[in-house]
């Protein structure tokens, strides 16, 4: 059975599965819409791209109980998704390890028979970012420098075998570390590099150089984040110990497309330097698997 839960913006969990928390009765996550823009032609179309708007799920969640019971669920689950609401952080749909972050943002409560021992709640879960996120972790521990290159380093391994289970970590001392994107779309990526890295700090993914010219000291660390959604004041940072911040937006090197999605398929992470390097890419898909 899938694990399915809701997940507020401040962290409380309900069960999806469980009438004593907020059972969901139905749900359309697999619902997917690509839309074409076209040029008209004299016959047909020219399709210029695909894009997708934001994901809107229609939902039914039903409550069970003696009428107290029923009220005490309902409007724990509503001020959760409202608070939300209040300061605009989306709460996670969580199927598995894969999430989506969702408002819960139109809801209708009704009794559904005439003993009135259930109430149905319909409502829209609103997904502004309308892909299904999976996380996967890498860890590159400093050392030697990288020995090991695949002889397939780019594209897909012809027998499509070259997979990673998504909730592991890896640890290489050899400054090394594959990688598999099981995603046509690439993978956006969150990196920390701890210091001290007086020459500033770099990695490479296949042929492609992430560096950032900023010294680090002992005790501070650089995060990178290439997502979109993450603000541009912190797609940069680095981390003192006594967790202030310091913008080095600037110190991106210019030989460096510092935000460049890793592309899909099997590839190498290499580390240089004497420095830990923690890697999160952020799989995306259409619908939750």
């Amino acid at each position: 059975m899938v694990d399915l839960k809701y997940i507020s913006s401040n962290g409380v969990e309900f069960d999806l599965h469980d009438f004593d928390s907020a059972k969901l009765f139905k749900a359309d996550f697999h619902k997917v819409k690509w839309t074409p823009e076209v040029v008209k032609k004299q016959y047909g179309t020219s399709i210029i791209r695909f894009t997708k708007d934001p994901q809107k799920y229609p939902c039914t969640f039903r409550f069970k109980g003696d009428p107290a019971q029923r009220k005490t669920q309902i409007d724990n689950f509503i001020f959760a998704t409202e608070n939300d609401i209040a300061k605009q952080m989306p709460g996670r749909i969580m199927w598995n390890q894969q999430y989506i972050q969702v408002y819960f943002n139109e809801h209708d409560c009704y009794p559904i028979d005439s003993g009135m021992t259930w109430t149905e709640m319909e409502g829209t879960l609103y997904a502004p970012f309308p892909f299904w996120v999976e996380e996967q972790y890498y860890e590159i521990r400093k050392g030697e420098e990288p020995g090991w290159i695949p002889e397939d380093a780019k594209g897909y391994p012809p027998d499509r075998d070259f997979k990673y289970g998504y909730t592991y970590s890896y640890r290489f001392g050899s400054g090394a570390t594959p990688y598999f994107i099981d995603t046509p779309f690439g993978a956006d990526y969150r990196s920390v590099i701890y210091g001290p890295a007086p020459n500033g700090v770099q990695f490479i993914v296949n042929d492609h150089l992430y560096r950032v010219n900023y010294p680090l000291r002992r005790g501070q660390r650089l995060v990178v984040d290439s997502r979109d959604s993450v603000s541009i004041d912190l797609k940069c940072i680095v981390i003192n110990e006594d967790g202030s911040i310091i913008n080095v937006f600037d110190y991106r090197d210019p030989q460096s497309s510092l935000f460049e999605r890793m592309p899909g398929g099997a590839g190498v992470i290499y580390g240089y330097g004497d420095y830990d390097i923690d890697i999160t890419l952020f799989l995306e898909r259409s619908a939750p698997i």
